[in-house]
């Protein structure tokens, strides 16, 4: 079996790689970067054929995407239908849990309606279809946190002021969302590529934590715990995206094994190790 990866240089991407090389099964790294050991390629339409494809090679910044608007739409619809005309056995496609909206602090099970919003839902939700359309498997990914995570996010925005005196400024602390470690996450995926499995999946823990207590978690890991966390524009509405993942874990015989506590403990432990050499 030879699995395909695009956007394998990527946060998640590369874990996944690497944890298939790991495990003895072929894998085709696909990049638009020019890196040893990797497929170059101009387009990721240009991606060659395999037995499974895993596809993550979109832009996961929301806000990038809402502002690329049309173009972008046009750019993922025609690469996702070009990979999917290749005819690869298993196709992966790597969605996300915003497709379901904030409004529920219940966790959200696969059945549930979703809706576009904006260009960045659109793209999810067609893409997703898309797939299922061919019997591939869609994933609905959580907010993945890890060692090489992008800059832009909430907890590294978090850990960009550790290293600086006052309170820790956030733009609004009450917003609850589910985290789960790049492992985790690149471990299931792995599952779905590697048995039988077809439908939409939702990957997370399945525990939702607000901004708030995930500032405050990870304050003290670094010892920093008498520092205070303020909202600097809280939200008139309550904002919460939890993941319900009893389907991938009976399904796919998998669940998370790093705690959202252990994981920052690692984070942290890595950055003063970095500091230190």
């Amino acid at each position: 079996m030879r699995v395909v990866v695009t956007g394998a240089s990527g946060f998640l991407g590369s874990v996944i790689a690497r944890s298939l090389t790991y495990a003895g099964v072929s894998t085709l790294r696909v990049s638009r970067q020019d890196i040893p050991g990797f497929l170059q390629v101009a387009k990721y339409a240009d991606s060659p054929l395999g037995d499974v494809l895993i596809h993550l090679a979109e832009i996961n910044n929301r806000s990038r995407v809402n502002q690329l608007s049309v173009e972008y739409e046009h750019e993922a619809s025609s690469t996702l239908h070009a990979l999917l005309k290749k005819g690869y056995g298993k196709v992966i496609y790597a969605s996300s849990s915003v497709i379901y909206g904030d409004g529920l602090c219940t966790p959200h099970i696969e059945s549930e309606p979703v809706s576009a919003i904006d260009t960045y839902t659109r793209v999810k939700l067609a893409s997703e279809q898309s797939v299922l359309s061919c019997g591939g498997v869609v994933v609905r990914l959580a907010n993945i946190y890890g060692p090489s995570m992008a800059t832009v996010n909430v907890l590294s925005h978090i850990f960009g002021q550790l290293d600086q005196n006052g309170p820790i400024k956030l733009q609004d602390t009450s917003p609850v969302r589910d985290f789960i470690w790049v492992e985790d996450a690149a471990e299931v995926i792995i599952k779905m590529a590697t048995q039988q499995a077809q439908g939409v999946f939702n990957v997370g823990t399945g525990v939702g934590t607000s901004i708030g207590e995930l500032a405050r978690m990870l304050l003290e890991e670094a010892k920093q715990s008498q520092r205070q966390i303020v909202s600097t524009q809280p939200a008139a509405k309550p904002s919460c995206i939890v993941l319900d993942i009893t389907k991938t874990k009976q399904y796919l015989y998998w669940q998370p094994s790093v705690l959202l506590n252990e994981g920052l403990r690692r984070l942290v432990s890595r950055q003063r190790g970095m500091e230190h050499t």
